[in-house]
């Protein structure tokens, strides 16, 4: 039988790998891999598809190999080799389907924030943010506003969920504290508070009271995140009015300038 010669290059090694798999770049055969296992841990979260180990690990296999892959998602990789023990070492533990459909969000929102703002994408990474400064910070959030300008509310809301999280992690950067990826944006505020916040302020009723106002902001930009991305995926399901998503964006952008504006204090005293 004689060969095609798509075929013969591809035996010769002369046709890209994301070509050879009808995809049109590398990153884009990397982000095809990211959501078919995305719609595999979630689909086992809800007690399905035991039957898909197998192309589990594949994809597992895959992805390891790739430069795209955000540290928290290759620690995630290393640590769970298969469907079942996403659900006994992570899933599990929580008690409703909506969390931990949200787990599996936050174990690649970085990595895939990663891929959109290297095309283009007005998304950031944790290493965008270069410093603790606040014009730069202050641009990042304007970008979030232009995306709900233009009717991207999920984009919007992504983008300063992970504006607050960087912040967060370049204070605890600085201070030396150790954080991982798989902490929560509501568990790096709480950490990244107690240290830029004076002391004497702690222990005050007054800062438990901004405290907690502070992280259930950081909380609920999640679940305004997750709200929105499920309701793309079903037509019975309502989308977040774009008044509160706006409204989400601003709280949430507001805590991470605050926290910078407290870092630039302590660290000045």
């Amino acid at each position: 039988m004689v060969m095609g010669m798509e075929h013969v290059r591809e035996a010769l090694g002369l046709v890209h790998r994301y070509e050879a798999e009808g995809f049109v770049s590398e990153s884009d055969r990397i982000e095809a891999y990211i959501s078919e296992v995305m719609q595999l841990l979630k689909q086992r979260s809800e007690g399905r598809m035991d039957n898909e180990e197998p192309r589990f690990a594949e994809l597992r296999k895959e992805l390891l190999k790739s430069p795209h892959l955000a540290p928290d998602a290759q620690d995630f990789f290393k640590h769970h080799r298969s469907l079942q023990q996403f659900w006994e070492r992570k899933a599990s533990q929580y008690g409703t389907w909506k969390e931990r459909r949200q787990l599996v969000d936050d174990i690649f929102e970085t990595t895939l924030a990663r891929m959109e703002q290297s095309s283009g994408s007005a998304i950031v990474d944790v290493d965008v943010l270069h410093g603790l400064d606040m014009t730069e910070a202050s641009n990042i959030l304007a970008k979030a506003k232009k995306r709900l300008e233009d009717g991207d509310a999920d984009g919007a809301l992504t983008l300063t969920r992970t504006l607050v999280e960087s912040v967060c992690k370049k204070i605890l950067d600085s201070f030396g504290e150790p954080y991982t990826g798989g902490d929560t944006a509501q568990h790096l505020c709480k950490c990244a508070l107690t240290l830029v916040i004076p002391a004497a302020a702690r222990g005050r009723e007054h800062f438990k009271q901004f405290a907690r106002s502070a992280l259930n902001i950081v909380e609920h930009i999640s679940l305004y995140r997750a709200e929105e991305s499920d309701a793309h995926g079903s037509a019975d399901e309502k989308e977040i009015g774009a008044h509160q998503a706006t409204y989400a964006v601003n709280l949430a952008g507001s805590t991470a300038l605050f926290l910078i504006e407290c870092y630039r204090a302590t660290r000045q005293s």
